[in-house]
């Protein structure tokens, strides 16, 4: 009986996931389509899932704040950049540098 119970919450899980990798991927596909689109947040499940979960085969490159990943959704066939923020806690290192570095 608690199998049942632990598959029907992973159903719910899984679900809740896909319902967000398919928000994230209607974003991308309307970014594509719309030129100067306002920003709008991307479900994290989209880009964990178009990152492999931010694997290091899919790194490209590294900052001092951040690292940046390929991001692939082979339903729209795109590929995509990625930034994941370094989280650290140095006083020396101030919130100010680390968005001028994110910004760029």
């Amino acid at each position: 009986a608690s199998t049942a119970v632990k598959l029907g919450h992973l159903g719910k899980e899984s679900e809740r996931q896909d319902s967000a990798v398919d928000k994230g991927r209607a974003i991308m596909r309307k970014a594509i389509e719309t030129p100067n689109l306002v920003p709008e947040q991307i479900p994290l499940e989209y880009i964990k899932q178009s990152t492999e979960d931010f694997k290091k085969e899919r790194r490209l490159g590294e900052g001092s704040f951040s690292w940046v990943f390929e991001g692939k959704d082979s339903v729209l066939g795109r590929k995509f950049a990625v930034k994941q923020m370094k989280i650290r806690f140095h006083a020396e290192i101030s919130l100010i540098e680390a968005r001028r570095t994110f910004e760029k």
